[in-house]
């Protein structure tokens, strides 16, 4: 499973924990360790916070839930302003 993991963010670009959670069909407590495997190999990125509807102005939100300030890029690649 950390293979397809690795190949979706790679084909995608950027995924939050929401919707790897959703095309895995996998509770984000079950995926969460699965993705410290691939951040901690050095295969993925993580990002936090900001805002999920991307508002530049945006400072974090009560309303946010967890999995949707949570993303995922590949490695190498740089976070977009």
């Amino acid at each position: 499973m950390l293979r397809d993991i690795r190949q979706i963010i790679r084909e995608r670009g950027r995924m939050s924990l929401r919707e790897l959670c959703i095309h895995f069909r996998i509770d984000a407590d079950a995926l969460e360790p699965m993705m410290d495997t691939l951040v901690r190999k050095g295969h993925v990125r993580r990002l936090e916070g900001g805002c999920p509807l991307g508002k530049a102005t945006c400072r974090g939100c009560v309303c946010a839930e967890r999995e949707d300030v949570i993303a995922y890029l590949p490695a190498g690649v740089m976070r977009r302003s």
